[in-house]
């Protein structure tokens, strides 16, 4: 599914593309890779608050997630 997201986001579907990374955090809400994808997508449409709550979702699930922690930078 987040190959998907990806390949509508580059389509320039975006809404549909964050719909498919939400329904991966969804689906698996233990892992903070589905945290990061979101966030990196939101980061680019500049929702800078849903930004913060996915990366600090992200930190839960993985407290030392590089990814996760430069995304809040």
């Amino acid at each position: 599914m987040t190959n998907i997201a990806a390949i509508f986001y580059e389509q320039g579907k975006v809404d549909v593309a964050e719909a498919c990374y939400q329904a991966v955090v969804d689906l698996i809400p233990t892992s903070a890779d589905p945290d990061i994808n979101l966030g990196f997508l939101l980061s680019q449409q500049e929702k800078h608050e849903e930004v913060i709550e996915c990366y600090n979702a992200a930190l839960k699930q993985d407290k030392n997630s590089v990814n996760a922690m430069a995304g809040l930078a």
